[in-house]
């Protein structure tokens, strides 16, 4: 039998383990870390639904106790629930988890995590599909459409430049070259001062034999742009047949010369 100081020798390493113990965050209780006040406050912004203050408080908990598990499961599940921060929320709880393997929500906590993971990847994926480059195809197809209106309304111009050009040239009665057409043509010297020029006979047009001019009925829509590509014909000569036409108000059932192609 021990003596009672043999006894107290013996049982004092035994006390100062268990003493060792006891201030060792990793061996506290789960409701040890629960009873901690910045966990408990963090318990309560939650209830509250304010996210924010329930975050910074169980990360407050998390300084002052790095291993307690309850901080970090109450963190991962708000980051994952809450914010959307798949992250974080994947550090927290691989952090429970390696802290307490047995938990009760072990095995859900484990699909969160992989929930997460492939969240992340899915947003990495659509990088190549932002906003930006979105915007510059947005951009691209806008500049296709005005470079087609463009070009219909410098046929328009063209068009008119020509009927101003040949309607100058009967006021003063001297011929005019086709401006439409490049290089050099032969035209007739100039007449006389005094001298008029005579104009075709009544019923005879200045298109080259055998050309037959067609009629187009305008239709609802219909432009002289449209009207000239539905005869396979250029816009200049449809205007140069219709002389006086207002490209830009025309009328649904008036009717068009179409020219020979």
């Amino acid at each position: 039998m021990f003596s009672p100081r043999t006894l107290v020798l013996r049982l004092l390493p035994l006390a100062g383990a268990l003493a060792l113990v006891g201030c060792d965050p990793a061996g506290s209780s789960p409701l040890d870390e629960q009873k901690d006040p910045h966990f408990l406050r963090g318990r309560n912004y939650a209830s509250a639904l304010d996210y924010d203050g329930a975050i910074k408080s169980f990360e407050e908990a998390i300084r002052a106790n790095p291993n307690s598990a309850s901080a970090h499961k109450e963190l991962g599940l708000l980051y994952y629930e809450r914010r959307k921060d798949y992250a974080r929320a994947i550090y927290h709880l691989q952090r429970l988890l390696e802290l307490r393997p047995d938990d009760e929500l072990a095995g859900l906590l484990r699909e969160h995590i992989v929930n997460c993971k492939r969240n992340l990847a899915s947003e990495v994926v659509q990088l190549p599909v932002s906003l930006p480059m979105q915007k510059a195809l947005e951009q691209l197809d806008q500049f296709k459409r005005e470079n087609e209106q463009l070009k219909q309304q410098a046929e328009v111009l063209r068009a008119q430049l020509a009927q101003a050009m040949r309607d100058a040239a009967q006021a003063t009665g001297q011929p005019v070259n086709n401006p439409l057409t490049p290089g050099p043509t032969n035209s007739p010297p100039a007449k006389a001062a005094g001298q008029t020029r005579p104009g075709p006979p009544p019923g005879v047009t200045n298109e080259p034999p055998g050309a037959t001019l067609r009629r187009h009925t305008v239709k609802a829509g219909e432009t002289p742009s449209t009207i000239a590509r539905q005869y396979r014909v250029p816009l200049h000569k449809l205007m140069e047949a219709n002389p006086g036409l207002n490209p830009n108000r025309l009328q649904i059932g008036q009717a068009l010369n179409i020219p020979p192609p």
